[in-house]
């Protein structure tokens, strides 16, 4: 685990879990620090679209309805990257 994890705080982590459920409609959980060894904070979420974490901050087009997805706002001072098809870390900038 590196620094960037205790760095990321829960409220900064809680603002970009609430900006996804916003966004998707969805019930996205904040997993505990540390979680499967990840940098930073991991958020995952199950649903569709099913490559969601791509559309997040930066949004974008789902191939498959056509929707197009506006980005989030994120925080100052966090970033997010993608984990895989149902989870991303924020972490530190």
């Amino acid at each position: 685990m590196t620094t960037a994890t205790a760095t990321v705080t829960e409220a900064q982590a809680e603002q970009v879990r609430v900006a996804i459920a916003n966004l998707f409609g969805a019930d996205p959980v904040l997993m505990e620090e540390g979680w499967d060894d990840v940098d930073g904070r991991v958020i995952a979420w199950e649903g569709d679209p099913y490559n969601w974490p791509q559309y997040v901050p930066y949004g974008g087009t789902d191939w498959e309805s056509g929707y197009e997805f506006p980005p989030i706002k994120l925080p100052g001072g966090v970033w997010i990257e993608a984990i895989n098809h149902y989870s991303v870390a924020v972490l530190r900038a």
